[in-house]
């Protein structure tokens, strides 16, 4: 569960990245941010990046819709599944949890909705 959960963090970090990148391709082209003494050395000056970049940001994309959707399939089947184990350490103690769903840290259910500040009152 935590392997899935961590390869799925990433892989929303890798879209985050790609995305802000064609962003920040797009923003260039519009607006020129980037000052006129840098885009000469960068060679960037009389080109519109948006679209000299449109191969990577295709692959780049395409990649990460690739890792988002199968890190999000992974870690649907192991929830669904209820595949996932949960161990409390103690002093260097592993103690095995036998139950699913929300856990304090003595492995006793929380259980938020019978709690009394969660319940809703309504006053007729």
């Amino acid at each position: 569960m935590q392997t899935a959960g961590i390869i799925h963090f990433l892989a929303a970090n890798f879209v985050t990245l790609v995305a802000s990148d064609s962003a920040l391709a797009l923003i260039q082209d519009m607006y020129h941010i980037v000052p006129e003494s840098i885009a000469v050395r960068l060679k960037i000056a009389d080109k519109t990046l948006s679209t000299s970049t449109l191969g990577y940001q295709v692959i780049g994309l395409g990649l990460a819709a690739i890792m988002s959707i199968f890190s999000s399939a992974a870690l649907t089947a192991l929830v669904f599944k209820r595949e996932a184990k949960v161990t409390v350490y103690e002093n260097g103690v592993a103690f095995r949890c036998p139950t699913a769903g929300m856990l304090n840290e003595f492995c006793v259910p929380v259980k938020y909705d019978q709690t009394s500040y969660s319940q809703l009152f309504f006053y007729i």
